[in-house]
């Protein structure tokens, strides 16, 4: 009670007003300095938690003046990606509070206490400092209150210090803020990235896009750009979710798991137990799955340590070329393609083969490559793109990359699609005709 008592007497003497209101509002902003994305995203997901007595703004787009006779806040949050805090902040190696105030730094050190509790790693760790005076006046100025500047920072040593982890990390830091100040509801998760209300959800996929270790693209790409590349589809939203996502159980939000290419042993070993198993669960009861080059093999039975979610083991290709894909009747059925198309091969499955477990169906072929990867010379009737059933959940897997090429991507999106847990019933989904002979 007594650092409850603290913390709103922190909150209180931040309020810029004489008057206090009734319900101290507090906003989360976006510094117009941040460096890249992962600021705006966390705010984006932010958003969708419930405030306890409408005390809660977020603005998810980098801010603007504020406008006059609008209400001020007794604290705002401001959230920064960087990219060179760490040559501003030497000691600043994973992320930093800076306090706009004295009277904060007490809370923002219990902040970062509870913080430091989930991420045994050093170069991960949250550092508290105070603002300087010029940027304590320009985020007081600016956000019209008394300030507390989130800092996370892609310039460190860490490989796996990815867009997720950002986000994650930005999530955490201000769900430890608000909640100690009284402004979220007793519903409100970390973990929550995504709204609750079914008419939010209407007629939309809501996907997560594996970012960890092993999820990589042979072009040097982290999945991010899978994410930018289909917000033209009305009705299909990703979300990055890394294994500690995957870990706390967030897949429970989504309408289904899509994991890209990369290295599928890295991609497990991330994962780990208790990650893998969150997944198999997560299929068996309902949600989809759809996995790509390294995703295909996390998916199959090649190993007792990959997922077994679909009856299938695929026999390890190397090397890329651009190879003629022919879908099945099943596949115009499920993807709505048809004919042959080129897509682009880079390393995958060769093809997928029976695996014979006796508990799982077979799967259906729904393409195959018009010619083998590795002789074009030569005919491949073998399976290229796969749909299984695990439980209630059915699960696709593609050893080529239509994500990459642009006529097969509209294959990718209807395999989200396909099995997606959502009602899109009403929505006009896209098509790839027969169009080479």
């Amino acid at each position: 009670m007594g650092r409850y008592r603290q913390y709103l007497s922190i909150l209180l003497c931040c309020l810029l007003s004489p008057a206090l209101p009734a319900a101290p509002l507090v906003r989360v902003l976006v510094d117009p300095l941040s460096d890249g994305p992962a600021a705006a995203l966390a705010a984006r997901q932010i958003a969708t938690w419930p405030g306890a007595g409408g005390r809660l703004e977020v603005q998810p787009d980098p801010w603007q003046p504020r406008a006059a006779g609008s209400a001020a806040a007794a604290l705002v949050v401001v959230l920064r990606e960087s990219f060179e805090w760490r040559s501003h902040i030497p000691a600043a190696s994973g992320a930093t509070l800076e306090g706009s105030d004295p009277a904060q730094q007490a809370l923002l050190r219990d902040v970062a206490s509870d913080l430091n509790r989930l991420v045994p790693q050093p170069e991960r760790r949250w550092q508290v400092g105070a603002l300087a005076a010029g940027e304590r006046e320009r985020l007081r100025a600016a956000a019209g209150g008394a300030a507390v500047l989130v800092v996370t920072t892609a310039a460190t040593r860490d490989p796996d210090n990815r867009i997720y982890w950002r986000v994650r990390q930005f999530r955490h830091a201000v769900y430890g803020l608000l909640s100690r100040l009284g402004v979220l509801a007793a519903t409100a998760s970390p973990e929550q990235c995504l709204p609750t209300d079914p008419a939010q959800r209407r007629q939309r996929a809501l996907g997560a896009i594996y970012d960890g270790p092993g999820a990589s693209s042979s072009i040097g790409r982290d999945p991010y750009w899978l994410t930018r590349s289909v917000s033209h589809l009305p009705w299909l939203e990703l979300h990055l979710c890394g294994p500690e996502d995957l870990q706390a159980g967030a897949l429970s939000q989504f309408d289904a798991v899509i994991f890209g290419g990369g290295l599928a042993s890295e991609q497990a070993k991330a994962l780990g137990a208790a990650g893998l198993q969150r997944v198999r669960d997560y299929v068996r009861g309902g949600g989809g799955l759809v996995g790509v080059c390294a995703g295909a093999f996390l998916a199959s039975c090649n190993r007792e340590s990959f997922l077994g979610v679909i009856n299938a083991k695929m026999p390890v290709g190397s090397g890329g070329a651009v190879v003629p894909l022919r879908f099945t009747a099943d596949g115009e059925q499920v993807l709505g393609c048809a004919g042959r198309h080129d897509t682009t091969y880079h390393g995958g499955p060769l093809a997928m083969e029976p695996a014979g477990v006796a508990a799982l169906p077979p799967f259906r072929t729904l393409a195959t490559y018009g010619a083998d990867v590795s002789d074009k010379t030569r005919t491949n009737t073998r399976a290229a793109v796969a749909l299984g059933q695990y439980g209630a959940g059915r699960v696709i897997v593609f050893s080529p990359h239509c994500e990459r090429t642009p006529a097969s991507q509209v294959a990718w999106w209807r395999a989200i699609a396909a099995v997606s847990r959502s009602d899109l019933s009403g929505v006009v989904l896209p098509t790839l005709p027969a169009v080479q002979p």
